[in-house]
C-alpha cells in the first residue's frame, strides 16, 4: 500500500452527505482517519451508498465503522464491503465528564449506527475492542459492537459477517454506575420495530470481562451471534460459529451484574422466527456478592418476547 491519505469522512450532523455515491464494483483503499467522534468513509449519510469496498485503511474514533459511520432515517447502504480491520483501544476516566451524562462507543464494521437500511452488505474485517475504563460520579457508558453495525434502528437484510469480533473490558464501576454492553455478529443492539432478516453470521465471537462493581452499580452485558439485544422483528438468520464469553470480577454488596448470551441474541423483547444456531455457547461467571446473573442460551440467553416455529439450535450451551 502507498503512504496513506488522510481522510475527512463525507458528510457531518448537520450536513449529512445527500447524494448516490455508486462504487461501481470498486475498492478504496489507502485512508487514514483518527478523530474524536466519527471515523470512516462517510460520517453521516441520508443518502445512498452501494456498490463499493474498503480495504486497507485505518479508522478510529468514539464512533467507527469501515464505510459509513452514521446513516440517518432516509439512508441506503447496499452491497458495501468492510475488509479493514477495526481495532478499539482506549483507557476512558470519567473524571472529566459533567455528572449524570452519557458516555458512548458504537463500533461496526459497515455502520455503527443505521436509522436507515442496509442491504447485502458484508463485513470481512476483524473487530477488536479493547478497552479499560474508571467510570465514575454518576456517569453511565454504553458500547455497542457489531459485525455489520454496532447499533441499530433501521432494517438489516441479507447481511452477513465472516470476521472474528473480539470484545476485552476492564471497568471499575463506583456507586451508583451504570455499564451497557452490546455485542453482535451483526448488531450489537437492535431497537425499534424494525427487521433483521436473512443475516449470517461466520465470525466466532470471544467477550472477556474483568470487573470491580461497586455499591449500587450496574453492570450489563448482552452477547449474541446475530445481535446482542433485540427488540423488533428477527428472522431467517443464522449463527454458525461459537460464542464465548467469560467475566471475572470483584462486587460490592448492593451492585448488579447480568451476562446474557445466546447463539442468536443475548436478550429478546421482540420476535424471533426461522432463525438458526449452529456455534456453542459457553459462558462463565467468576466472582462475589451481589445481585449476580449469568443467562446462557442456545437461542437466546433471555427471552421476554416470541418466539415463532422453525427455531434451530444445533450445539451445546454450557
Amino acid at each position: 500500500m502507498s503512504d496513506p491519505i488522510t481522510w475527512v469522512p463525507i458528510g457531518t450532523v448537520d450536513a449529512p452527505y445527500t447524494g448516490t455515491f455508486d462504487g461501481d464494483g470498486h475498492k478504496i483503499s489507502g485512508l487514514y482517519c483518527k478523530g474524536d467522534e466519527l471515523a470512516g468513509l462517510f460520517g453521516v449519510s441520508a443518502g445512498t451508498i452501494k456498490n463499493v469496498t474498503v480495504e486497507n485503511s485505518y479508522f478510529y474514533a468514539k464512533t467507527i465503522s469501515g464505510v459509513c459511520v452514521q446513516n440517518n432515517e432516509d439512508g441506503k447502504l447496499e452491497n458495501c464491503v468492510n475488509k479493514c480491520t477495526i481495532a478499539y483501544e482506549d483507557a476512558f476516566n470519567s473524571f472529566g465528564a459533567p455528572a449524570s451524562s452519557n458516555v458512548f462507543f458504537k463500533v461496526g464494521g459497515v455502520c455503527a449506527v443505521n436509522n436507515g437500511s442496509l442491504t447485502n452488505c458484508k463485513n470481512e474485517g476483524d473487530i477488536t475492542v479493547n478497552s479499560d475504563y474508571q467510570v465514575e460520579k454518576w456517569v453511565s457508558f454504553y458500547n455497542y459492537v457489531g459485525g455489520i453495525c454496532g447499533q441499530n434502528a433501521g432494517t438489516l437484510e441479507g447481511c452477513s459477517n465472516s470476521s472474528n469480533i473480539t470484545v476485552t473490558n476492564s471497568y471499575d464501576a463506583s456507586m451508583g454506575r451504570l455499564i451497557k454492553i452490546y455485542v453482535g455478529g451483526i448488531c450489537g443492539q437492535s431497537e425499534g420495530t424494525k427487521t433483521i432478516a436473512q443475516c449470517v453470521n461466520n465470525g466466532a465471537i470471544i467477550v472477556t470481562a474483568t470487573r470491580n462493581a461497586r455499591a449500587n452499580s450496574g453492570i450489563y452485558y448482552y452477547i449474541g451471534g446475530i445481535c446482542g439485544i433485540t427488540a423488533g422483528d428477527l428472522a431467517q438468520c443464522i449463527n454458525k460459529v461459537p460464542i464465548t464469553a467469560n467475566s471475572t470480577y470483584t462486587n460490592q454488596e448492593g451492585s448488579t451484574v447480568y451476562f446474557e448470551t445466546g447463539g442468536i441474541c443475548g436478550q429478546n423483547t421482540g420476535s424471533l422466527a426461522q432463525s438458526t444456531n449452529e456455534g456453542e455457547v459457553k459462558s462463565s461467571m467468576k466472582g462475589i456478592n451481589g445481585h449476580l446473573s449469568c443467562y446462557s442460551g442456545g437461542i437466546c440467553g433471555s427471552n421476554s418476547g416470541k418466539f415463532f416455529p422453525f427455531l434451530f439450535f444445533h450445539s451445546n450451551p454450557s
